[in-house]
């Protein structure tokens, strides 16, 4: 019996052991929301979240690479990841030119070698949309570096996002800048004769009723809107 039991007791103090030492999982760090859409013109905002995932973390940095002929970044903030904590703010921030966000925070002073475990937001970004067209511009990570609080880079998922462009007014169908009778017209007659002879200048602003597809139902919104106004008849075409 007592042959048994010391094999069985060594096991088990390996396998505490190894326990003890086996490594956090990968951090990440993520474009929220992943995907957005927005009309031409409009202004929205991104966060950039960090989850540690038990990683103590007191450096992040990165780069995020949009398509500047599409989007043009306003401004740029600290979010509240490293709250609490004094810190030393890095990278030259917005280049429009580029087409790059460059930042990083890091906990300094750091006497304490303290750091970050818990999930939160490292930076808030926003844009403007530029697009004149439909269009997808990807929001992407060139770089990311996230360490600990010895200077110890930690393992990291990324994960991109992206935003889709709508151009347009929506209810204007046959793409002159203006909604008039002649749009819900030119629905019915698309319909009936089809794209050769009544072509559709812009699908997305055609769906009025955003059922994620084009009827007569749309082009009847159109009139009514016209005719009885917004609040009775919205033209809501889909943003999401």
């Amino acid at each position: 019996m007592r042959g048994t039991t010391k094999p069985l007791i060594v096991v088990a103090l390996v396998f505490i052991l190894c326990s003890n030492v086996l490594p956090a999982s990968a951090a990440q760090i993520s474009v929220e929301p992943p995907f957005q859409t927005v009309s031409s013109g409009e202004n929205f905002t991104i966060d950039i979240y960090v989850d540690p995932e038990g990683n103590e973390t007191a450096g992040v940095d990165f780069i995020l690479r949009f398509n500047s002929t599409l989007l043009n970044a306003t401004s740029l903030s600290s979010g509240t990841f490293f709250s609490g904590f004094d810190t030393y703010t890095l990278g030259e921030g917005i280049n429009n030119t580029a087409g790059t966000i460059d930042y990083g925070e890091l906990i300094w002073p750091n006497p304490d070698g303290a750091g970050v475990t818990t999930p939160g937001t490292i930076a808030c970004i926003t844009f403007q949309a530029i697009a004149e067209e439909d269009v997808v511009s990807e929001l992407c990570f060139e770089k990311v570096t996230l360490s600990d609080p010895e200077g110890y880079r930690i393992s990291t998922n990324i994960s991109n996002g992206n935003v889709s462009v709508r151009a347009g007014v929506c209810g204007d169908v046959d793409g002159d800048e203006k909604i008039t009778m002649f749009d819900g017209r030119q629905i019915w007659m698309n319909l009936i004769y089809g794209e050769t002879a009544y072509p559709i200048a812009n699908p997305w602003a055609a769906d009025v009723d955003c059922d994620e597809k084009i009827t007569m139902f749309d082009g009847r919104q159109i009139w009514m809107n016209l005719i009885y106004g917004e609040t009775a008849y919205p033209l809501d075409c889909c943003q999401t």
